[in-house]
């Protein structure tokens, strides 16, 4: 069979999801970002098909619904393929005088209806309702895009010296992790409910990662070079994800403008800008003195 440079067969590609050389025909292109989260139909890459449905539904649609994501959504109108304006469905809220049972759909604006009475309610009500929200579902996404970005931005690099294992295992539900898997996790990753346990350096960071991502008018990921890590933040429509810091053996971090200090990808109004951390970093200043100079490493 022949090879290209490599050692990748012919007609395939390699998919950083499942780690595997895939048949070109058994792949599609992935939204690195979707359209529904302020994406850009001009980042993409390749992967396996199969990979990408399963993840599609379990991560992208999943962190979609999250409540404070999808109130971003709302407020951007970030429609995906079907052009869509996106609309939340709410059927366990209850109206507070009553206990009357209620409907909300909640996109731009907030619409209640009354399901006995099948008709929509014009007049101001005082309503509770209860809904759930997936803590870990921000860093299962922003791991999904360290492996996605990642490769896209390094190649083979972040093939060969990046230990992207840890992702993967990060991008899965915790409760299906078992204690080896765990274990063996590597990376030093936050969340974005992380926040009240930090001190010193580390709340410092925190909190420069939060106002750079306050400052995009969209969604940002931002790759930072460590001296034996490889990080990554981010955030959706202006909302932080969380923080990997993955091991990799940097000898052979590629050191052009483009990647001084790490790479930027940012996305507002669905037009692609990609820049050097630094870069980055110095527009910010520009409009918000207290975002800082950029750190010289990403956090060990």
């Amino acid at each position: 069979m022949a090879e290209r440079s490599g050692g990748r067969p012919e007609n395939t590609i390699y998919c950083p999801y499942s780690d595997t050389d895939v048949a070109r025909d058994d792949a599609n292109d992935e939204h690195i970002i979707p359209l529904a989260l302020g994406g850009s139909n001009a980042l993409t890459v390749p992967v396996s098909r199969g990979t990408n449905s399963k993840l599609g539904s379990e991560v992208d649609g999943a962190l979609c619904k999250e409540f404070i994501v999808h109130s971003a959504r709302a407020q951007h109108d970030s429609r995906g393929h079907s052009g869509r304006a996106p609309v939340l469905h709410m059927k366990n809220a209850r109206e507070m005088e009553t206990g009357r049972p209620l409907s909300l759909a909640w996109s731009r604006r907030l619409e209640v209806f009354d399901p006995i009475e099948r008709r929509r309610r014009t007049k101001p009500v005082r309503f509770e309702m209860k809904f759930t929200v997936d803590i870990d579902i921000r860093l299962r996404f922003l791991a999904k895009c360290f492996l996605s970005a990642g490769y896209l931005v390094y190649g083979e690099f972040f093939r060969r010296a990046v230990r992207h294992g840890d992702a993967r295992l990060i991008m899965r539900p915790r409760q299906e992790l078992t204690a080896d898997e765990n274990a063996s996790i590597r990376t030093r990753y936050y969340a974005w409910l992380d926040r009240d346990r930090f001190t010193g350096r580390e709340s410092a960071e925190f909190e420069r990662q939060m106002r750079i991502c306050s400052l995009i008018d969209g969604s940002l990921l931002l790759f930072m070079r460590g001296r034996a890590n490889l990080g990554i933040f981010g955030s959706v429509l202006g909302v932080y994800l969380g923080m990997l810091n993955v091991p990799a053996d940097m000898t052979e971090f590629p050191i052009t403008e483009e990647h001084d200090l790490g790479h930027a990808i940012v996305v507002e109004d669905g037009e692609l800008i990609r820049c050097s951390h630094r870069t980055l970093w110095n527009e910010a200043a520009k409009y918000d003195a207290d975002a800082g100079p950029p750190p010289a490493t990403a956090p060990g």
